[in-house]
């Protein structure tokens, strides 16, 4: 009689190379390592500005991931995730009625805006 191992558990589509058995047990808040997670540091704060950050794929799954703990921490803060966006699409998360766009980490040699300062308070 030839025994055939036991089937190894289905991968997950967000990490299709690992098995779901043998990944370490998650937060469901902050998505981290339940013996990393930071949900205890991070106190929301109510802010009136809305904060839109469009948040590579692969920086999901760094360590770090930072973005996460600015989520769990601003109130009003939407994470789009994407490598490129369609520029309907980024049209329409930019430029929403009412609202003004700024670019939160420019680029080294871009030029800050002589109006910011006029109109951030």
């Amino acid at each position: 009689m030839n025994a055939r191992p036991p089937a190894a558990p289905p991968a997950t589509p967000d990490r299709p190379h690992v098995p779901a058995a043998s990944r370490r047990a998650a937060c469901p808040r902050c998505l981290r390592p339940a013996a990393a997670c930071v949900c205890a540091f991070a106190r929301p704060t109510a802010q009136r500005t809305e904060v839109l950050v469009l948040q590579h794929p692969q920086e999901q799954r760094q360590a770090k991931n930072s973005v996460t703990l600015l989520r769990l921490s601003l109130a009003r803060c939407e994470v789009v995730v994407g490598e490129r966006f369609e520029p309907a699409a980024l049209q329409a998360l930019l430029h929403r009625p009412g609202r003004t766009a700024w670019l939160l980490y420019p680029d080294v040699s871009a030029t800050p805006s002589p109006n910011v300062a006029n109109t951030v308070r």
